[in-house]
């Protein structure tokens, strides 16, 4: 009989997009600009908020984008109502600024990494000889952290109207067959699922079933709920220019790094008494494994007591899927690349989060 060890269960947002949730940061970019083009057809006028301005500058033009349903609106549309002259627009916040022209250019938006990289440039733009100044550094890192508090708020305000109201039966079986039958009774009482739920919305809930051996973690917050607010930031603390962004000694710059978020809570030390416990293994259900989390799956991923990581990977078409490129994101928290060759589970023992069906 197969030796069933503590499992420690990484949810990612690829999760909830399996449920057919909109959850990612280009709908919710999406929501955020057609709120503000449903505000300007209703007023006929300006929007302003932290973040931009936009005026209506052709009021003759105006009838063309009323005719279009809202729930067809696409990111490109803001585009094009301004370029066309539509809609004079100027954004007060550059950090939405980027945000748009890594979409133009990738399709994409990583709200996280981009405000690190906006971390960067200030660090780096204010060490210039002819801007080496304390005051630069402050003025303009707050500035981007009270953009980035202004998304954070408004990223609570979208994913709170979203609810998940189906279960899906791949991901129903996966659980059942792996998490729940597929433990003896003596194991139910002994060995522990740790699911670490990256997501701020409780889906995963869904498939839990009510053991004592069943332990949820919310460890980056969740929606609604003042003792566990949502942690929003970034977590690659082993990044060449951290340790020169900390020395600076200015705290504004450690303002939204994800260790600090951690805390607040005891979620970070339950995790860490789970996996100092005994052996366990890592099973991956949506999660992109990218750099904004790096120091927490380093720690996981490294850790004496992991032996295996088996990835559920997504399954695009009957050919393509995105296990390579998973595999090659985890190498990155990996600084022994010889446990990472040891420890992730090799393709033909993995399985899709999703069957794909034409």
């Amino acid at each position: 009989m197969e030796e069933h060890k503590n499992k420690l269960v990484i949810i990612g947002n690829g999760f909830d997009l399996a449920h057919g949730l909109k959850t990612s940061y280009n709908d919710f970019i999406k929501w955020y600009l057609l709120n503000i083009c449903e505000f300007i057809k209703r007023e006929a006028s300006k929007f302003e908020d932290e973040l931009i301005e936009v005026k209506l500058k052709n009021i003759q033009q105006m009838p063309d984008f009323i005719r279009r349903r809202s729930e067809d609106f696409k990111i490109e549309w803001f585009y094009e109502v301004y370029s066309s002259g539509v809609f004079n627009v100027k954004y007060k916040a550059p950090l939405l600024g980027k945000l748009l022209d890594n979409y133009r250019t990738y399709s994409w938006i990583d709200i996280e990494t981009e405000y690190y990289e906006s971390l960067i440039e200030i660090f780096y733009e204010g060490n210039k000889p002819y801007n080496n100044s304390k005051e630069y550094h402050i003025s303009e890192v707050r500035k981007l952290n009270s953009e980035f508090e202004f998304f954070k708020k408004k990223l609570e305000e979208y994913l709170s109207t979203i609810e998940c109201n189906n279960v899906n039966q791949d991901i129903n079986s996966l659980f059942q067959s792996d998490y729940c039958d597929g433990y003896s009774e003596e194991d139910k009482k002994s060995k522990i699922v740790h699911y670490l739920n990256f997501n701020y919305t409780d889906t995963v809930e869904k498939y839990i079933v009510p053991q004592t051996n069943h332990r949820k973690n919310y460890i980056h917050g969740k929606l609604k709920n003042q003792d566990n607010p949502i942690i929003f930031g970034y977590g690659d603390e082993i990044d060449s220019h951290y340790e020169k962004i900390q020395n600076l000694n200015i705290n504004e710059f450690l303002n939204n790094f994800k260790s600090f978020g951690y805390f607040k809570t005891d979620n970070y030390s339950n995790l860490l008494r789970f996996i100092e416990s005994e052996p366990f293994d890592v099973e991956i259900l949506g999660h992109s494994c990218g750099l904004s989390d790096r120091v927490l799956l380093n720690t996981i991923f490294e850790h004496d007591n992991c032996e295996s990581i088996k990835i559920h990977y997504y399954q695009k078409s009957e050919t393509e899927n995105d296990f390579l490129s998973k595999t090659q994101e985890i190498s990155r928290h990996f600084k022994d690349k010889a446990k990472m060759r040891k420890r992730i589970v090799n393709f033909k023992d993995c399985s899709p989060l999703v069957k794909f069906r034409k």
